[in-house]
């Protein structure tokens, strides 16, 4: 760790350029901390926002949070998932918190404290946040033919959004399924490179995949379903779909399609 309290400007800069040479990340632990929430609210109390943008773009980012117990004797962190306002801010802590998660654009959230405690106070901000930090792909636009053809290429489009506040720093496949709506039979395609390393957050981005069937495959309906996955560990990426279009092998309902 590098520690730059203290430093001039000129130090500090100096400080960022040489870890960022040597193939270091940052972690800031200073959201909710009462000395920055005094001083750099504008900034959602992140003391240095420039050191993160466009370092995000390279390497994953970590936001390390103050203890709980000492937010909460601040009088920083007030009410249920920490909604209500702080006197004299206009603002509350979960939205501190929140736009620091942004402003860093947070792959890691670290906690300190009594996690029974805090999951207990705030259940419903700790799901939001843990959706927010890094990655969150949604398909949120598909076009594909209402019938493809045996043997042939057929073209899928899929418009991704990245809901998350920093983009993955790994490719990941996409897998395509084709399950015979009578039979049961299943075909499956693999495309190594879903694309996912130029989804940006808060971004529209359109990929064009090509999906090729065997000639032999047989006619019928089918259920057309999606699932990424991590090359390197082989677990399934989840996908802002509902649960209930997830089948048992972490595939993703997305159409009926007729060969």
């Amino acid at each position: 760790m590098i520690e730059y309290t203290g430093k001039p400007d000129s130090e500090v800069q100096e400080l960022f350029e040489f870890a960022v040479s040597k193939g270091f990340t940052l972690r800031d632990d200073s959201p909710l901390v009462g000395y920055y929430v005094e001083n750099f609210l504008e900034t959602w109390s992140v003391s240095h926002p420039q050191f993160y943008d466009p370092l995000f773009l390279e390497r994953p980012i970590i936001l390390e949070c103050d203890h709980y117990h000492s937010v909460l004797n601040d009088g920083n962190w007030l009410g249920r998932n920490g909604e209500a306002t702080i006197q004299g801010k206009g603002v509350s802590g979960a939205e501190v918190l929140r736009g620091a998660v942004a402003t860093m654009h947070a792959t890691y959230i670290g906690f300190h404290g009594y996690m029974e405690k805090w999951l207990k106070e705030n259940p419903d901000l700790t799901k939001e946040l843990a959706n927010l930090c890094g990655y969150w792909y949604f398909p949120v636009e598909v076009t594909l033919p209402d019938r493809i053809p045996r043997g042939e290429t057929a073209r899928i489009d899929i418009g991704w959004m990245n809901r998350g506040v920093a983009p993955a720093y790994l490719t990941f496949n996409l897998r395509i399924r084709l399950q015979n709506m009578e039979s049961g039979y299943v075909f499956e395609h693999l495309v190594a490179d879903s694309g996912n390393r130029s989804w940006m957050p808060g971004e529209l981005k359109t990929e064009v995949y090509s999906l090729q069937t065997p000639p032999d495959l047989v006619p019928g309906s089918y259920r057309l379903k999606i699932k990424l996955s991590d090359p390197t560990t082989a677990e399934d990426v989840d996908i802002g779909l509902k649960e209930s279009l997830r089948d048992k092998d972490g595939y993703y309902l997305i159409s009926e399609v007729v060969l």
